[in-house]
């Protein structure tokens, strides 16, 4: 909606100290630093759609923000508490999907994926296969491609921390 209201994506924020504020909003961020770093919500695909759309707009990935630091630094440094992984599986899937060469920038692309209590391996999975989805229907959706690659140990642990209700279906390992 704000760019069919003619919002420039290439704008970038600007503090008056040229540095952080106190929102923690760093000068020289564009878009795309603003989605990936306060993505809070894997049950839904509304962060990863609108992620999609800037980058297929043209925001640019690369840049550097007055710290000198990239999307790739932040996300790359460290995982939340709650959200595990998360930004960074947002960032490299949009990347992945939306087929922009990354090249020696991504030091963490073959980096396990960290699950918690609101990342889990039901929505790593959707943000790498699934177009679209919403809390409701997310394991629904995700059951069609348990036939074609079943969970992994890890990913079978990682659910049952989370405390998440497994059901036998869930958990099949398939031979063929």
């Amino acid at each position: 909606m704000l760019s069919n209201a003619g919002c420039d994506i290439s704008e970038i924020y600007e503090s008056p100290s040229n540095r952080t504020n106190e929102e923690g909003y760093v000068s020289g961020w564009n878009c795309l630093f603003f989605v990936v770093l306060y993505a809070l919500y894997p049950e839904s695909s509304d962060e990863f759609e609108s992620l999609q759309f800037l980058l297929g707009a043209g925001a640019d990935p690369f840049l550097r923000d007055a710290d000198g630091k990239t999307i790739f630094d932040y996300v790359d440094e460290d995982t939340d508490d709650e959200l595990a992984s998360y930004q960074r599986e947002l960032w490299y899937s949009a990347l992945d999907r939306a087929h922009i060469e990354i090249g020696h920038r991504a030091k963490q692309t073959s980096v396990l994926p960290v699950y918690y209590k609101w990342y889990t391996p039901i929505h790593h999975r959707a943000l790498h296969n699934l177009e679209t989805w919403h809390e409701d229907d997310v394991e629904y959706q995700i059951i069609e491609l348990l036939e074609q690659a079943p969970w992994t140990e890890t990913e079978v642990e990682a659910l049952s921390r989370t405390k998440l209700q497994l059901t036998e279906w869930k958990c099949v390992s398939y031979t063929g």
